[in-house]
Formats: C-alpha cells, structure tokens, sequence
C-alpha cells in the first residue's frame, strides 16, 4: 500500500472508521491501490498544446461532455444531452452474460468529463501563448471552475458522490476516495479527500429527485466547494494541491442525472468576486 497522498494528511483529521451507510468492500480498494500504482506515470498529464489553445479560443463550455469511453463498461448509458443512467447492480448480471467472471459485489461507478479544469495561466503556459492581456492589470476576482448535476431519478437506497478527480481514475471508486480526488456523498453528506475510510462530516445527506448538486473548483486558492438546489453548503477544502482535476460524479446503485457544464443558467448565482472561466475570456 502506498503512503497516504499530502493532501489526506494536511487536510483530512478525525475521519470516520466507515460510511453511515453504504461501505466498499476491502478487495475494491486494494484494486484501487493497484490502479493508481500502475497509472501514476499518466496522472497529471498536461492536455497537449493544440487542445489548449483550442479551449482558450472557444472556452471550456463549448467542448466540455461526458467521456462516453468510460460509460459502457460500467453499465452507464449516456445520452447526447450529457445525461446518464447508473446501472451498476447490473454489472454482475452482465459479467456472466459476457462469460466474464468477478468476485467483487461491490456496484460502485464513477464518470467523468471529458475535459480538465485549468486556470488561464496554466492554459496559456501549456498553449505557449503571449496575448496583450499579459501586459494588463489582472482582472479582478477569484478564476473559478463550476458544474451542477440534477438527479432526475434515483432509487432510494443508493448513495451519490459528486466532486473531483484527477485521470485516469478507478471507475469503480466514488469520487474522494482514491488519492488525487475530492467527493460529496448523499447518503451521510459526508466529504472526502483521498479518504478510503468513512470520511467527514459535512452536510446532511441529500439525493432525492430534482435536487441540483454543484461543485465548485477555486484554482486561485485550492478551494472545493458544494452547493445544494444554488445555496453554498460549504466550503470542503481550501489549499488543494492543484492537480489537472476533471468533473467527476459517481453511484452505487440506479440513478438519472443530467449534468450541465455551462450550456444553461446555473442554479447557483456566483458572487461578485468569483470569476466563472467556463469562456475563457483570453483573444489570441
């Protein structure tokens, strides 16, 4: 097992031994552990260059969907309005279906987006780009990244997790609970970052349908908030290493969602000084 990330250890005191309710079994994480082991070489990656430049010139709203090479495998159907359907108890069924075998029982699925969040700077930097904005005052307000997820169905006994991961990431584990990552769960409204235990408190549990879930990725001060229905739960955790984080959200169990990266008003109203860089306002 590897050492725990620096992120669990400056920010992660007086975690829970378990979940309130749903717990993944020991198996899932040491495959996990396995996973991140083997992938560490490609975590962090910088988009190339022609991406980059792609994102500064028509923003990250215009290109951002759900990474459908994910989905199939998972049992998550997802359709052209970036809209999935969680299927994960079916995995086992499907498995022997497919003539495959699997021990695990566990049903936990993670999705993400297809692209990172990435400040300006960064983008710029990765583009090797020189505007005239490099010798302007800075704009003022905070460079803020922002997704919303609306559970549109669900069954009653599933948990939720919505947040952030670096890639690739274990489709099989909810979002906080590998290194490199940051979560919110539904059944006890607890956070995680890099936690494979019980996580911490947080909020009450939420998850019923038509709740609007909303992520929030601060890359000027490391800070990953949530908002509930437009309303700021909290904030999870400031002075986040600033990994190249994609918008994740996962499940263990049926759920619709519909996720919105920008195309259509948030519910959440941002604040004065946030700065929402979904259109990056960078000419070239």
């Amino acid at each position: 097992m590897q050492p725990p990330s620096y992120d669990y250890v400056a920010h992660v005191t007086n975690s829970h031994d378990a979940g309130l309710y749903h717990n993944a079994s020991g198996d899932s994480f040491d495959r996990a552990e396995a996973f991140i082991h083997d992938n560490l070489w490609a975590i962090d990656q910088s988009p190339p260059e022609t991406l980059c430049r792609d994102l500064l010139n028509g923003g990250l709203v215009q290109y951002q969907n759900l990474d459908l090479s994910q989905s199939a495998k998972d049992l998550v159907l997802v359709e052209p309005s970036n809209t999935a359907t969680f299927h994960p108890r079916q995995r086992s069924r499907f498995n022997k279906f497919m003539g495959r075998s699997s021990a695990s029982t566990d049903s936990d699925v993670c999705i993400q987006a297809l692209y990172p969040m990435l400040g300006t700077a960064q983008l710029k930097s990765l583009a090797n780009l020189k505007t005239k904005a490099d010798s302007e005052p800075p704009q003022y307000g905070d460079e803020v990244h922002y997704f919303e997820v609306t559970i549109l169905e669900n069954a009653s006994d599933i948990t939720m997790a919505i947040g952030l991961c670096t890639r690739p990431y274990p489709s099989f584990r909810l979002p906080g609970w590998n290194r490199y990552s940051v979560g919110w769960h539904s059944d006890d409204g607890r956070k995680f970052c890099d936690d494979p235990d019980g996580g911490q408190d947080f909020s009450q549990p939420w998850g019923k349908p038509g709740d609007v879930l909303g992520c929030g990725w601060d890359i000027d001060h490391g800070s990953v908030w949530f908002t509930l229905n437009g309303i700021v739960v909290g904030t999870a955790y400031s002075d986040i290493s600033k990994h190249i984080f994609f918008p994740s959200f996962g499940a263990d169990g049926f759920c619709k969602v519909s996720f919105n990266f920008g195309t259509a008003p948030f519910k959440y109203k941002f604040l004065p000084f946030q700065k929402w860089i979904g259109t990056y306002s960078c000419p070239t």
